[in-house]
């Protein structure tokens, strides 16, 4: 990885650092390591994260693959020199949707590709274009005039949303379906828990927009009453789904705590894949490599926590201190991001959604 993830030492690269910090991690020691200088820079390069009030671990997570991402494309203050097409798309010789033109480690194990798609009920049409970028959460209102913010080092960037895009992916944001925000525990009622899956189907189900949400037909020159749907055309290699726990209200932000069921292996994505007929029947099986867990009441106070697996064991993370633990626990977790990796070989009997 060391060839992919360099960047000149004379200035403020995250890229050095992050390798630096990936190679001391890595040396084997017993002792715990603490990143100062990844953390300096941090600092120096994502202004909103100065300072040692609580952040968002997702939101932490996206700032810091973009800026990776743009350091790797380009020069180490996070400008790109890539070569993009005015519109910036790129497409293969099948006709896909490339990343931006320019591949660096993060979108080799990040990269994906949703495809957004939005008809208007009135008289049918269905718009199509290619908006491809890295960071960028799936938007929820698709009326085509509606401005969206978007994260990108040192500066918060809008774009129009297309009625139908095709948008780079670093993870999914499943929302919690509201029929089971006030389960917190797995056995703390009778009847259905919660699974990845119901918040998967969530999110790819066909849902008709409400009124403050009406699609500008360009055929019917007027605002008009639509359905849209999620598919993804491409996975990744790393899965990355974050579970939507932390909800605004007029006053404040609230926790939603409740438990969702999520498999240890063999989480089977083909059915969510805008063309499964055209995947392997291994190349849709992801298998849990980590899981991060937020304790606490709300996104400003708290601690997060952590579990990943290595050589076959369980972990847990929790500040300077690492301890072994099994996969009964980990299956417990309140998980607020779910980290899966594609499956390469065929090993054993598949644990399905």
């Amino acid at each position: 990885m060391n060839e992919f993830l360099f960047c000149d030492p004379s200035s403020s690269s995250l890229v050095e650092e992050f390798r630096k910090t990936l190679c001391s991690l890595w040396q084997g020691s017993q002792t715990a390591f603490s990143p100062e200088s990844l953390f300096y820079v941090i600092w120096k390069i994502m202004p909103n994260f100065r300072g040692y009030q609580q952040q968002d671990a997702h939101e932490f997570m996206r700032y810091l693959l973009d800026h990776l991402h743009l350091e790797l494309q380009g020069d180490c203050n996070g400008v790109s020199r890539s070569t993009i097409p005015p519109d910036g798309v790129m497409l293969s010789a099948g006709g896909k949707c490339c990343i931006n033109g320019t591949s660096t480690v993060v979108t080799a194990i990040f990269g994906g590709v949703l495809q957004n798609e939005v008809n208007c009920l009135i008289c049918g049409t269905e718009s199509r274009k290619f908006d491809p970028f890295l960071g960028k959460a799936p938007a929820h209102d698709v009326s085509g005039l509606y401005v969206d913010a978007y994260i990108i080092p040192h500066r918060v960037r809008f774009s129009r949303i297309s009625p139908f895009d095709f948008l780079f992916l670093s993870d999914l944001s499943l929302d919690i379906p509201s029929q089971f925000r006030n389960k917190r525990t797995k056995n703390q009622e009778s009847g259905l828990i919660c699974t990845l899956r119901d918040c998967l189907r969530s999110f790819t189900d066909l849902e008709e927009l409400d009124e403050t949400e009406l699609y500008m037909c360009h055929k019917c020159k007027k605002r008009q009453k639509s359905t849209k749907k999620f598919w993804i055309q491409k996975l990744p290699k790393v899965l990355c789904l974050h579970l939507k726990r932390f909800h605004w209200t007029a006053y404040l932000r609230n926790k939603v705590d409740t438990y969702v069921e999520f498999p240890l292996r063999g989480l089977d994505m083909k059915c969510y894949l805008l063309e499964p007929e055209n995947s392997g029947p291994e190349s849709c099986l992801y298998d849990l490599a980590a899981v991060v867990v937020h304790h606490g009441s709300g996104v400003g106070s708290g601690h997060y926590t952590a579990y990943a697996t290595h050589e076959g064991r369980w972990f847990h993370f929790n500040d300077s201190t690492v301890t072994l633990t099994d996969e009964d626990t980990v299956v417990k977790a309140k998980a607020y991001i779910l980290f899966y990796v594609e499956r390469q070989t065929k090993s054993g009997t598949d644990a399905k959604l």
